[in-house]
């Protein structure tokens, strides 16, 4: 005699693979989602990163082209067919000078290679539309850095930001700080905040490298940092190897410019990108370029 189970046994059964089939998905889940979040977390805070997708898309000729999609800044991206934008690369080195000393170059410049850390370097010119680099999509949500007040210092004390962006600034030190934008600066505030306080500002207006938000602390003389921000893609804050790289630049002439405001250096040279092509241009600058800048 074959034994039959009851409704009550198969409605049992169903219910254990039903709950079996969703723990799985739940774990699936839950581990896409946690590695997600370490992938996030793994950034550092105020990096400008670029990320590029490519997808077939029909050509005129009928063969396939390839369009980049990159995202920069405040997740503005700009999207551009390969075949028509280049790349601009390149590395930031310091010469040095015995007879005139950088006081603060061991906190910049690497002592066996010379790349110079900290610097911005962005690209001005030719494809501009009322001051802007063109590009096709606008993305409507800014990005939220944070500036700590720690040590008595700015900590960062460059950013390089896209215009729209927030800035938190933090005090982790027992005295009272303040933050304070000098005069002459794209954005103006003036606040004080105590140990554990926080204020957010925005930064709607773009001054590029000639007009950066300058910082200070009104009750420590030597507090000091500086925020550029930029109304098109195409900028870097150069780590400690130096180096720089934009993606999907259209092709054209245009301004390669670095500044980093701790040493008062400056430096502009005209380059021009063509279709599909990446371009070097290392930056080597020494004391000549203090204060002003060099046109090659």
């Amino acid at each position: 005699m074959t034994h039959q189970p009851s409704k009550r046994s198969v409605a049992i059964l169903t219910a254990m693979l039903l709950t079996s089939s969703a723990c799985s998905r739940n774990e699936t889940i839950h581990r896409d989602a946690l590695h997600q979040a370490v992938s996030t977390r793994s950034q550092p805070a105020g990096t400008v990163t670029v990320q590029a997708v490519t997808a077939p898309i029909p050509a005129k000729n009928g063969a396939q082209a390839t369009k980049t999609s990159s995202t920069n800044g405040r997740g503005v991206s700009a999207e551009i067919d390969r075949a028509t934008g280049g790349s601009v690369e390149g590395t930031v080195t310091y010469v040095a000078d015995r007879r005139r000393r950088w006081r603060y170059a061991r906190y910049y410049v690497d002592r066996k290679s010379g790349h110079l850390a900290e610097a911005v370097v962005a690209l001005s010119g030719s494809l501009f539309d009322g001051g802007r680099l063109k590009t096709s999509t606008e993305s409507t949500k800014p990005r939220t850095f944070e500036m700590a007040q720690k040590y008595f210092r700015f900590i960062p004390e460059i950013m390089a930001l896209r215009a729209g962006d927030r800035v938190k600034f933090t005090n982790a030190d027992l005295s009272l700080h303040n933050v304070f934008a000098s005069a002459g600066s794209p954005a103006r505030f003036d606040v004080n905040l105590r140990r554990g306080d926080e204020n957010v500002q925005r930064f709607d207006r773009a001054g590029g490298t000639n007009k950066p938000v300058r910082l200070r602390c009104i009750f420590h003389g030597s507090m000091q940092a500086w925020i550029f921000v930029f109304d098109h893609p195409y900028y870097r804050l150069t780590a400690q190897d130096g180096r720089f790289r934009f993606d999907s630049v259209p092709p054209g002439k245009y301004q390669l410019r670095m500044f980093h405001p701790a040493g008062e250096l400056r430096f502009v040279r005209t380059i021009e990108v063509g279709d599909g092509k990446t371009a070097r241009f290392d930056i080597r600058v020494s004391p000549d370029n203090k204060v002003q800048s060099r046109q090659q």
